[in-house]
């Protein structure tokens, strides 16, 4: 009986360190400008922090930097020694620390910083997000999953979708142009097809 505990014991221990633990995701907001000039104001959101969170590091990259730049960073009034690099740019690292244990283990949704970003022409490109280090109140090193963004500056081009017009494979094709509009509605982009 109790070689039969003991087994039990040991795959228990053994499932409880081979188990995962879920990772949390940094997330940059995408974005849309109508004019080359306007700016952007998108925010980095950490979506949990079941440890709690102790301070960050992260980059920042605007892949395409033709298309914009980083013209600012903000940070929450929870981040304590809030650091960035010299803006504008197409690059930027930002650093914090939750000195004031205002993250509490648990919290989600966590506000990290806003980025200002400036459309100087028109065109899409992404902004990438590294975290270089995200650490939890113990000090040690979450495990963080990256969601990049993507920021569109100018009037959207309207899609055009090719439909076949015969089941029997006809050699035509009609095309029909499906018109796509965005507005704002309060604080939400609304997005519309017809």
């Amino acid at each position: 009986m109790k070689t039969f505990r003991y087994i039990i014991g040991a795959i228990l221990l053994i499932s409880l360190v081979l188990i995962p633990a879920s990772a949390s995701t940094l997330t940059i907001e995408s974005g849309y400008a109508q004019n080359s000039g306007d700016t952007i104001n998108l925010s980095i959101i950490l979506d949990e922090a079941p440890e709690g969170l102790a301070g960050f590091n992260i980059t920042c990259e605007v892949t395409n930097p033709q298309i914009l730049d980083i013209s600012s960073v903000s940070f929450p009034a929870w981040a304590g020694i809030p650091n960035t690099s010299v803006l504008p740019s197409d690059t930027c690292w930002l650093a914090a620390a939750d000195a004031g244990y205002q993250i509490n283990p648990g919290d989600t949704d966590i506000l990290l910083a806003t980025l200002t970003v400036t459309g100087t022409q028109f065109g899409t490109t992404d902004i990438r997000v590294t975290a270089w280090k995200v650490q939890n109140e113990q000090g040690s090193n979450m495990q963080v999953t990256t969601r990049n963004s993507t920021v569109t500056i100018g009037v959207l081009q309207p899609p055009i979708a090719a439909f076949s017009s015969s089941p029997d494979f006809r050699p035509y094709t009609t095309h029909r142009t499906v018109y796509r509009s965005i507005y704002r509605s309060g604080d939400r982009m609304v997005v519309g097809f017809w």
